[in-house]
């Protein structure tokens, strides 16, 4: 929980302030799968699908949800 906390900390407070909404919700989304889905007692060779799926997952869910606030709730993101 904690490390859920300070992600969304880091998003809010540095990201946000730093990138564009989608710059920054790519680098939450990609950095927050890759944390939880790492197995550090893994090689990297096992797990090379983990940054590859957290990529495809960060970017759509950032066009998904630009594209909801932008069209659909007609809200202009920071």
């Amino acid at each position: 929980m904690l490390v859920t906390i300070a992600f969304g900390v880091i998003y809010g407070l540095f990201l946000m302030r730093l990138l564009h909404f989608i710059g920054a919700t790519l680098v939450f989304v990609f950095a927050f799968i890759v944390a939880f889905e790492w197995d550090i007692r893994k090689p990297f060779a096992a797990q090379w699908k983990v940054p590859v799926f957290a990529a495809v997952i960060s970017v759509a869910t950032t066009a998904g949800v630009f594209a909801a606030f932008q069209y659909l709730f007609l809200v202009n993101l920071p």
